[in-house]
């Protein structure tokens, strides 16, 4: 078991440099939902969906990030579809092949479909990767900075609770007491 992390007052007293300063965390692109491409599939936007939920979760997902994560969704789909080949055909398939002189022979052979999820899935970590969806690539997708456009709605709950829930800076609102009577 490591032992606790010292305090600055516990450095500074053993004598040993203090904690380096925190670095910005923050990036300065602006967050955004991105919207659903062109010509996208019914698969390929539950997919598609299911990623842009996972990167708002961590603040990371920006509009720009639309085409990387329909390229994704294309691989996803491309990926199941040779799975599915897989398991109905097996991975060793049998094939017809002709000699030189014509005759008709049976071989064995690794199904075609094994090399198309094997590049697919290739691609897909890779997009991964770059979407921070990795565990290595995690910390260092830095959060996009909150929309200084947002609003927030009186009465919802990013209102009642604050940021804690939403993500949006709320302003603080003066606290009004009404004037009461006098005490007789």
């Amino acid at each position: 078991m490591a032992f606790p992390k010292k305090s600055d007052a516990d450095r500074w007293l053993h004598g040993q440099p203090l904690a380096a300063a925190a670095k910005v965390t923050e990036s300065y692109v602006q967050s955004g939902r991105p919207k659903f491409p062109k010509g996208i599939t019914p698969a390929q936007r539950v997919t598609f969906k299911r990623i842009c939920s996972l990167l708002e979760q961590r603040r990371t997902v920006t509009p720009a990030d639309a085409e990387l994560i329909y390229l994704y969704s294309v691989l996803a789909e491309q990926w199941q579809l040779a799975l599915d080949e897989i398991r109905r055909d097996g991975i060793i398939c049998e094939y017809q092949r002709t000699d030189n002189n014509g005759k008709v022979f049976t071989t064995r052979k690794k199904n075609e479909a094994c090399g198309v999820a094997d590049s697919c899935s290739r691609q897909m970590f890779g997009v991964l990767r770059e979407l921070g969806l990795s565990p290595k690539s995690r910390d260092s997708v830095k959060p996009t900075s909150a929309n200084p456009n947002a609003t927030v709605v009186p009465g919802s709950i990013a209102d009642l609770y604050g940021a804690d829930l939403s993500g949006l800076a709320v302003v603080p609102k003066p606290l009004v007491v009404p004037p009461s009577e006098e005490l007789e």
